[in-house]
């Protein structure tokens, strides 16, 4: 029987990857990059999918950004979005602005394009069913020290609300409307292990 990691393997050697990890996978607003070390290794997907694209004379399709497992054999196909660099380089006024970037993510249809992906470069002799959990992670760090006063009042007096949390719910709410498999969200990129680590069980998806 085909399991977690054996489907990481596969998947890897097919495109000819190397193993990475997520800080590898993103672009981070820090100029030191991330603060802690990541230890699970992941697949940077977008290579997956330009190599099954190309091998199979295909117009780029959408996917994932990442791909990795956890010792209690969950599949992890990963989508990181960064709230940082977003707000850094579009400078977003208004909720209505936040919520049509996020509309053209299109969360659902990288899950599906991703999936599809692995079920056509995985082998076809045995039927391979798997637990998968769809995670979104970000960069929003809601978790870390409080802003100073004069910072907080200074949001105030750009918006009615904090954008991020516009955002966070727009993200969550694409979400949400995926019904055929688990799925999640991390709020601060840094907590990422700690995250598949979490994960002891998930629904099963057949891949082949």
């Amino acid at each position: 029987m085909i399991d977690a990691s054996q489907i990481y393997k596969l998947i890897k050697a097919y495109a000819s990857l190397d193993d990475k990890v997520f800080c590898d996978l993103h672009k981070c607003a820090d100029a030191n990059k991330c603060e802690l070390p990541q230890h699970h290794f992941m697949l940077n997907f977008d290579n997956v999918k330009d190599t099954y694209c190309r091998n199979n004379k295909l117009t780029p399709c959408k996917s994932a950004d990442g791909l990795s497992y956890n010792d209690n054999g969950i599949l992890f196909l990963i989508e990181i979005k960064g709230w940082n660099l977003y707000k850094e380089h579009d400078n977003p006024q208004s909720e209505q602005k936040v919520k049509d970037k996020v509309d053209k993510y299109r969360l659902a249809v990288k899950l599906t394009d991703s999936l599809n992906i692995c079920k056509n470069v995985l082998p076809k002799a045995e039927t391979i069913t798997v637990p998968i959990v769809y995670l979104v992670v970000s960069d929003i760090r809601r978790n870390e020290s409080l802003e100073s006063i004069e910072n907080n009042l200074a949001l105030l007096a750009e918006t009615s609300s904090d954008l991020s949390n516009v955002y966070e719910e727009g993200i969550k709410s694409q979400l949400s409307l995926i019904s055929d498999i688990d799925y999640g969200f991390v709020e601060n990129c840094q907590q990422i292990d700690q995250e598949l680590n979490s994960w002891i069980k998930a629904r099963e998806v057949q891949l082949v």
